[in-house]
């Protein structure tokens, strides 16, 4: 899937509400871990046990949402937070690819979990007849 670019607050509170993993990289452009580390988080985005755990990848900019940052008291770059369901389940400083792969994987059965019921629970409701039954016509 890749890493998706937040550009605002919205879309920002959109994305961690689902129910599976959400990665935020909150990065500067400035910032020379943060460019470092992108690589790595691009290639974790894109591996298949990550997919399949619907495991999301975000970055949002603290120069251009710095009110979101400092919502999410955010004060080091990179700063990751790893959330599910709108809560945030883990926090990592500094551009370690060890701590994000652990929190990542400490995380990815539930989310496989939550990305496999997902679908269910949005599936239009088969048990209910379409059509009036037999007999239940106009009289």
């Amino acid at each position: 899937m890749g890493v998706i670019v937040v550009n605002t607050e919205a879309e920002f509170a959109a994305a961690i509400a689902g129910p599976t993993l959400v990665v935020v990289d909150f990065f500067a452009t400035w910032c020379g871990p943060c460019r470092a580390i992108a690589p790595y988080l691009e290639n974790l985005s894109k591996q298949p046990d990550v997919v399949e755990a619907g495991v999301r990848f975000l970055k949002v900019d603290v120069d251009r949402l710095n009110t979101l940052a400092a919502q999410c008291s955010v004060s080091a770059m990179p700063t990751f937070h790893y959330y599910m369901g709108g809560k945030k389940v883990a926090e990592v400083v500094g551009a370690r690819q060890d701590m994000i792969k652990k929190h990542l994987d400490a995380h990815m059965a539930a989310s496989k979990k939550a990305a496999a019921a997902a679908p269910a629970a949005g599936a239009p409701a088969t048990a209910a007849p379409a059509t009036a039954p037999a007999g239940a016509g106009a009289k």
